[in-house]
């Protein structure tokens, strides 16, 4: 069974508040027999609604590790509490309404001061036909908050940072040939911009349903549940929508894209009904990158089993899709002799600032300068 390791380690300092100390949980796990020469590494980021402590990527991190002979790595990156599926911070509903179908005595269950038992809510009022909304603003601050961008994306690349460099401390030689970046959705997204930030570093980046832009920092994220006859809508509306110092020009992949030439080979699997990022925009984003093939998942491809949607998140089977992508690419050869990545000072630019991006042992370092 693959040895896992839970570390704190220093995180980048938010780039949007005056610098101050922060660390995240860094998650790897190592294969049963030990990393050789032929041992690969694996970053896995998840999107909304899931984090490292999800069931799934903890069977993931074990399974892939010894499967495939992988080093798997998550990590909590920056605001990844904020994009859960709870309740808490400024909530805004219709009292009198949640009063005609939960009985009084049990509200104290359902709401508090500042949250709301969203599972309670489901169960206590799903006999009632009829529709909730609700809008939460997070406690989010310039400090920690779902900037769904750049922070999030250092984070992911200082831990499969501090990963090799914890591997080359203890004289494990891995293959620089298979080094992996995994993402669903919003994680899927963050995937491509890790790769822009360190050009050349990964082999693969496998790709379920990205979008090509944050859609959450420009409008509400919707979230939908029905239970029995009640269904509940909920808005969440994220700090990144109201933040003075956010820079959405340099999220733009296509955009980002156009300043440095990809190296990683990248398989996307995009639903054609994606109600969140169209197919043909995706396929836009797709022709003009080196590299990078497009696969649309229509009704052909739900087999139930890897993919049982053609809409955003595929229904996939992560696991599943991870074989797949496994299989297309070169039927599971990597390039061989490939020489190890060290990354250089980078510079991007949006329509507002300058970004400079630097490493010190592998970690990189961000700063911006106004145009």
């Amino acid at each position: 069974m693959a040895k896992e390791h839970v570390l704190k380690v220093a995180g980048h300092p938010s780039i949007y508040a005056p610098a101050q100390p922060r660390e995240f949980t860094l998650y790897f796990c190592e294969p049963q027999n030990g990393v050789t020469s032929e041992t690969g590494l694996l970053l896995l980021i998840p999107g909304f609604g899931a984090n490292a402590q999800s069931k799934v990527y903890k069977k993931m991190r074990s399974l892939f590790a010894d499967k495939y002979n992988l080093v798997t790595i998550q990590c909590d990156y920056f605001g990844w509490e904020f994009m859960q599926n709870s309740l808490a911070g400024k909530i805004s509903l219709n009292l009198e309404q949640l009063k005609t179908i939960i009985p009084p005595e049990q509200i104290s269950q359902v709401i508090t001061s500042n949250s709301i038992d969203l599972q309670n809510l489901l169960e206590l009022g799903s006999q009632h036909n009829t529709t909730i909304d609700i809008t939460c603003i997070p406690p989010e601050t310039p400090t920690n908050f779902n900037d769904m961008g750049l922070m999030q994306a250092l984070d992911n690349l200082a831990a499969i940072g501090y990963v090799m460099a914890i591997l080359e401390d203890n004289k494990c030689t891995f293959d620089t040939s298979k080094i992996i970046v995994y993402g669903h959705s919003q994680g899927a997204y963050l995937s491509y911009l890790c790769n822009a930030l360190t050009p050349n570093l990964f082999t693969l980046l496998i790709d379920n349903s990205a979008w090509i832009f944050p859609l959450y920092s420009k409008a509400l994220r919707t979230l939908t549940m029905i239970s029995g006859q009640l269904q509940v809508n909920i808005y969440y509306d994220y700090l990144a929508r109201r933040i003075n110092d956010f820079d959405q020009d340099i999220l733009h992949l296509p955009n980002l894209y156009t300043q440095f030439s990809n190296s990683t080979q990248i398989l996307s699997y995009h639903g054609i009904d994606d109600e969140l990022i169209s197919f043909k925009q995706k396929q836009a984003f797709c022709s003009h990158i080196n590299n990078c093939l497009l696969i649309p998942i229509g009704k052909s491809a739900v087999d139930n089993i890897k993919f049982k949607s053609t809409k955003h998140g595929l229904g996939a089977d992560f696991l599943e899709l991870f074989e797949d992508a496994i299989q297309k690419f070169s039927a599971g050869n990597f390039p061989l002799n490939r020489n190890p990545i060290k990354p250089t000072e980078l510079h991007y630019i949006s329509a507002k600032h300058q970004y400079q991006v630097t490493y010190d042992q592998g970690i990189p370092i961000l700063k911006k300068f106004a145009l």
